[in-house]
C-alpha cells in the first residue's frame, strides 16, 4: 500500500495539463448527450491500440477490473466497480451481445474481438433503463464509424505471437467496408508448472453498408469471428483439451430525420456456437437472440427525450458430456417500453429522468428508473445521479440439470441492484480530469447451495468506492492516469473475490514529432481469491507491473512487463512473463 501512496503522491503534485482522445461516432446513445453528463462514462480510442481483444484493451480502465484466467486467448471476467463478473453488460452500437448458454450469464472478454470498431464507450454504474436486462454493474459499448478508414496493422511478438488487420472502404462514395484479422500465438502453459504450450488463433471478418434512401441514412454491419484455444485441466497440463468459439453477429441501424426529432431502428441478431474437446468428450453450447429496437428521439434547446420499445427473443441449448452430464434447452422472450428525458433548465443546469418496464416470459415485470443532475460552471462540472438496474436469471439457473443432482430453479426472481453517485469533473483544451464517488446495493443476489439457485432475500451486497481519471500533459510529456478504490462485501459481509481494494493505471509518455517513448504501469492491491487446489479462500499480496513503449513514425515497439514478474492470476493460472511486441501500423 506504501507503494501505492508514494505513487498518487508523485501523480498529483505535478502542474495540471491534459489530454482528449474522445472520437464520435454513429450510434443513437450520441443523440441523447446530456444523459452521460450525471453519470460517469469515459472513452478508449482504439485506432492507436496495438491490442484488439476486449480484455486486454480495458487494461487502461481500473474501474473496469478484467481478470483473465492465464495467457491469451483465455477466459476473462470483469468485474465493473466490484460488482460481479455477470453484471457488466457488452454490446455493439448500443446492441447487446449476450451469450445466454453460459450458466450464470458471464461474457467471456476473452474471446471478444475489437479490431473493426473505433472506440469503447465505457458506462459505469446501472443503466437498464436504456439498456434492459444485465446493466448492473456497467456497460461496455463497442462503436464503429459510419465509414471505417483504410488501414493495415501487422504485430509479431513473443510466445510465436502473430497478427494481421486489414480495413478497407470502397465504392464511389466509400459506402463498402470490409476487414480481416487473423491473431494466433504459441502461448505459454495455462498450468504455472506445465510444459506444454497453450496457444490459440482467432480469425475475424467483418462487412459494412453506409446509405441513405430520402430521410433515412442506414448502416448495415456484419461481424464473424471463431477462436481456437489450447485449455488445462485443474491442476495439470491437458495435451488434448480444446476450446473453440464460434460468433456471428448482424446488425441494421437506421436514423430517419423528421422536423421534429429522429427515429431510430435497431434490427440485430447474433449467436454464440461454443465447444469444447476434452479427448472423445465434447460438450456444446449454443446461444442465439434476435432484437429489434424503434426509438423516437426528440430534441430541442431545452429537450432531449427517447421513448422507446425494445423487444427481445432469445434462447440457449447445451450438453455437457462425459463423468459430469449437464444441459439445458429454452427460450425466452422478453419486450420493454422506456423513456429517458434530459431537460436543460438554463445554460448550466440539467435534470434527467428515465424509466423502464420490461416483461420477461419467464418471471414477469421488471421495473427500473434513474434520476439525475448535473451543474456546469465555467470549465467544472458537478453531477449526481440515482439509478436502478437489474440482472435476469439465466437459463440454466431457472431450468438446467446435472447428473449430480442439481436441479435449477424457475421461481428465481432478477437481482436488483442501486447505485447513489456524485462526481466533479473538469476539462479544458489541456485537462481531462474527473472524481466520482459512488455507492452500490445489490438486493436478491442469486447464490447457490443444496443443489440449486436461490435467490438471497436476506440482505445485500454492497459496493463503495471512488473512481479518478487525471489526463494532462506538461510540454512534451502525456500523463495518463486512473484510479480505482472499491470495497465490495456480500451480505454476509465477507469480502468478495478477485476484486482489489485498489487498482491504479498509470502512463508517461514523451511526443516529439515522429516518435514517442512511454511508460507504463498497473498496480492492483491485496484482495481474496480462491486456492486452485484445495478451494480455500487466500489473500493475495500486491502487484506492481511496468511496460515500455516506442513508436517512430508508422512502427511501435512494446515491452510487456520489463521486470519479468511470473506470477499467477487468479491463483493456478499462470500469466507469464516478460512480453516483447513489434507493431507497424499504415493508414491509406
Amino acid at each position: 500500500m506504501s507503494k501505492l501512496f508514494f505513487i498518487l503522491t508523485i501523480l498529483f503534485l505535478n502542474p495540471l495539463i491534459a489530454l482528449e482522445v474522445t472520437v464520435p461516432v454513429n450510434n443513437w446513445l450520441n443523440k441523447i448527450p446530456e444523459t452521460y453528463t450525471m453519470h460517469t462514462d469515459s472513452y478508449i480510442n482504439l485506432d492507436s491500440e496495438s491490442k484488439s481483444v476486449l480484455s486486454d484493451v480495458l487494461d487502461k480502465k481500473s474501474s473496469f477490473n478484467a481478470v483473465r484466467s492465464g495467457p491469451e486467448g483465455q477466459q476473462t471476467s470483469l468485474f465493473t466497480r466490484g460488482t460481479n463478473s455477470n453484471h457488466t453488460l457488452i454490446t455493439i452500437n448500443g446492441s447487446a451481445i449476450t451469450d445466454h448458454s453460459t450458466t450464470n450469464g458471464l461474457s467471456d472478454l476473452g474471446v471478444i474481438d475489437t479490431s473493426y470498431a473505433t472506440q469503447l464507450h465505457l458506462i459505469d454504474g446501472p443503466m437498464s433503463t436504456l439498456y434492459g436486462a444485465n446493466a448492473v454493474g456497467g456497460v461496455i459499448d463497442i462503436q464503429t464509424e459510419k465509414k471505417i478508414k483504410n488501414k493495415i496493422i501487422s504485430t509479431i511478438g513473443s510466445y510465436g505471437e502473430k497478427k494481421l488487420s486489414i480495413q478497407k472502404n470502397f465504392g464511389e462514395n466509400k459506402q463498402y467496408s470490409l476487414g480481416l484479422f487473423l491473431d494466433q500465438t504459441n502461448g505459454i502453459s495455462v498450468y504455472p508448472e506445465g510444459d506444454e504450450q497453450d496457444g490459440y488463433n482467432l480469425k475475424g471478418i467483418n462487412l459494412g453498408y453506409n446509405g441513405f434512401y430520402n430521410k433515412t441514412e442506414y448502416d448495415l454491419l456484419f461481424i464473424g469471428s471463431s477462436q481456437e484455444s489450447d485449455l488445462d485441466a485443474s491442476g495439470a497440463d491437458d495435451l488434448d483439451y480444446i476450446g473453440k468459439t464460434n460468433f456471428n453477429f448482424f446488425q441494421f441501424n437506421s436514423n430517419t430525420y423528421l422536423s421534429n426529432g429522429i427515429i431510430n431502428l435497431i434490427i440485430d441478431s447474433n449467436n454464440w456456437d461454443r465447444e469444447y474437446i476434452n479427448g472423445s468428450e465434447i460438450d456444446n453450447y449454443y446461444s442465439q437472440t434476435f432484437h429489434v429496437k424503434p426509438v423516437y428521439i426528440f430534441r430541442n434547446k431545452k429537450i432531449n427525450n427517447a421513448l422507446g420499445y425494445d423487444h427481445l427473443i432469445y434462447r440457449a441449448d447445451f450438453d455437457n458430456r462425459g463423468s459430469y452430464t449437464s444441459s439445458v434447452d429454452k427460450d425466452s422472450e422478453q419486450f420493454g417500453i422506456f423513456n429517458n428525458t434530459d431537460f436543460k433548465l438554463n445554460d448550466k443546469f440539467t435534470i434527467s429522468a428515465g424509466y423502464r418496464i420490461d416483461q420477461n416470459s419467464h418471471f414477469g415485470n421488471q421495473n427500473t428508473y434513474r434520476l439525475g443532475s448535473a451543474y456546469r460552471h465555467n470549465k467544472f462540472n458537478f453531477f449526481n445521479s440515482f439509478s436502478t438496474g437489474y440482472k435476469n436469471p439465466t437459463l440454466y439457473e431457472m431450468h438446467g440439470a446435472d447428473n449430480y443432482g442439481y436441479q435449477g430453479n424457475p421461481n428465481l426472481e432478477p437481482e436488483i441492484a442501486y447505485n447513489s453517485e456524485i462526481g466533479l469533473s473538469f476539462k479544458n483544451k489541456k485537462i481531462n480530469t474527473e472524481l466520482s464517488i459512488y455507492y452500490t446495493k445489490i438486493k436478491d443476489m442469486i447464490t447457490y447451495s443444496n443443489n440449486t439457485y436461490s435467490n438471497d432475500f436476506g440482505g445485500s451486497s454492497k459496493m463503495q468506492g471512488v473512481n479518478l481519471d487525471l489526463n494532462f500533459t506538461i510540454n512534451n510529456l502525456n500523463f495518463i492516469n486512473s484510479y480505482a478504490h472499491v470495497h465490495a462485501i456480500n451480505s454476509s459481509g465477507t469480502w468478495l473475490k478477485r476484486r482489489p481494494h485498489d487498482i491504479l493505471s498509470s502512463a508517461i509518455i514523451y511526443q516529439r514529432n515522429i516518435w514517442s517513448l512511454g511508460t507504463e504501469m498497473s498496480y492492483y492491491g491485496k484482495h481474496s481469491d480462491t486456492h486452485s487446489s484445495n478451494y480455500s479462500t487466500i489473500h493475495v499480496k500486491e502487484r506492481t507491473l511496468f511496460n515500455l513503449v516506442y513508436t517512430y513514425q508508422d512502427f511501435s515497439f512494446e515491452i510487456d512487463n520489463i521486470f519479468n514478474d511470473t506470477f499467477e492470476r487468479p491463483h493456478g493460472y499462470n500469466q507469464g512473463g516478460r512480453n516483447l511486441i513489434l507493431t507497424y501500423r499504415l493508414n491509406f
